[in-house]
Order: structure tokens, then sequence, then C-alpha cells
């Protein structure tokens, strides 16, 4: 069991979906129409589903990749240091795009369509439809200039595309670096990982620690060592932890805890 890095989230991405919905003429289904409703909304999340955000990087994920860099393969380190070069960052966000969903949506505000909810009866076109889109926001995002931007790339005044409810998780400033717990974190991982390095991370999933954060507490994300393909099984059918690597992650939390407290 070879850990390639340890990951220590000091910032996260901010949840919040985005509602698409859509209207038309209801009707009788033996007599189909244009303006229906259902075609409408497929349409426009088809769109922006297959549309790519623009890339930014933050302090942090700028910090991760150019880390990642040196300890990563040659051709795996030309991705991740030159992320923002001009002449190959398109090349290198398509190839992430297709082989790396995770690396993909730390460089950006990502876009998954997960719900879709229209009609009622086979024989009867309906008049409306709704789609929930999971955003996940860069915590320095302008939302109201990003929803803006989802209009104008629909373009369809049949659609309305607005924001949800603002949830618990604001954005906040990351946690720092220059403190004794993450310098716990760095003792820990040479300890019971060693050969291998600590690097600040954003997650881009949603934990306590927003809440956390934004009340001025530092806030570290750890967990158990996963392998880059059990990674794309979270939320799905076959989620699962290595019994190894959960092992692994108790020393590595223990070595952290007694390291901090001086111990």
């Amino acid at each position: 069991w070879r850990v390639h890095y340890v990951g220590g989230a000091t910032t996260e991405k901010v949840p919040r979906a985005v509602l698409i919905s859509s209207k038309g003429s209801s009707g009788h289904g033996s007599r189909p129409r244009l303006d229906n409703a259902i075609v409408k909304l497929c349409k426009a999340v088809a769109t922006i589903g297959e549309w790519q955000p623009p890339m930014r990087l933050n302090d942090t994920t700028r910090q991760f990749f150019q880390r990642l860099a040196t300890v990563s393969p040659p051709e795996e380190a030309f991705l991740y240091a030159n992320l923002e070069n001009p002449a190959v960052s398109d090349m290198i966000q398509k190839k992430l795009r297709a082989e790396n969903i995770g690396y993909n949506s730390m460089l950006r505000t990502s876009i998954s369509p997960n719900m879709v909810r229209g009609g009622f009866r086979v024989n009867v076109i309906p008049a409306d439809g709704l789609a929930t889109l999971d955003v996940r926001w860069l915590p320095d995002e302008d939302v109201g200039a990003f929803v803006e931007t989802l209009r104008r790339l629909v373009n369809d005044p049949a659609i309305d595309i607005t924001l949800a409810e603002e949830g618990s998780r604001k954005p906040a400033a990351p946690s720092r670096l220059d403190n004794a717990m993450w310098a716990a974190i760095e003792t820990a991982q040479s300890k019971v990982f060693p050969g291998s390095i600590t690097l600040p991370m954003m997650l881009t999933g949603a934990t306590d620690s927003a809440q956390l954060r934004e009340r001025g507490v530092q806030a570290y994300g750890i967990g158990p060592m996963v392998s880059e393909e059990d990674t794309l099984t979270v939320h799905g059918n076959d989620e699962r932890v290595h019994i190894e690597g959960l092992g692994k992650f108790l020393q590595f939390l223990w070595a952290t805890v007694m390291t901090v407290s001086g111990s």
C-alpha cells in the first residue's frame, strides 16, 4: 500500500442548487406540440450539462497542483505544472475532464444535472417541467454573474433559471498552514506514510468544516486513504473503503492527535 500524497482539506466548494423550470402548453399526447415543456427542459439541461465552466485556480488549488507535480510521474507532472500555461491549458483541461473528474472539479465551479421532474401521465403533455442542478461553487465565485451566464447560454424565454435557497454552508477563508495543527498533520504523515507528501487541498464535496471556518475555527479535512479508482465510487452503488486504508488512517489520526497535544 503506497500513498502518493496525504490531502488535508483547508477549504471546500460551496453547494447551492440551481433550478431550471420550463413552461409550455398542456394537451393530449396524441397531438404533439412545438412548445412541449419537456423538450425545452431537456434541451436546456443538455446545453448546460455539456458546457465546461471556465477554469480558475485559487491559492489552495494552485499550490496543490504545483506541489503535486513535484511527486508525480513526468507525464502527469507536466499536466499539473502547466494548467495555467496558455499554450497547453485547453489540452490539459480536456484531458482531465475525460480522465480525472475529481481534479477537473477542483479547477472550476462544477455543474451536475441530477434531478428531473415533469409529467404525470403518458398521454398528457405537461405544462411545465423542473430540473435541479447540483452546482458546487468555487468559494469566490460571483454567483449572480454565473447564473446570468447560464441564462445567456440557454437563451430561451420559456426557460427560467433560478438559485435555490442558500444553505448553511457559506464561503469562508481557508484554514491556515502556519500553525501547530497543520504542522502536526505533516509530522504524522512523515511517520505513517514516509516518502509521501502532505498537500493542502480544496474539497469538491461539503463537510461541517464550512460552518466551523465561517466562525474562525481552523478546520482540516482528512480521511481514509483511498485509491484513485475508489474515489469514483463515492455515493455510487459500489462505494467502498479498503480495510487496510482505514487502519492506516486510524494510525495517522492517532499520530496527529498525539503530536499536536505534545505527547
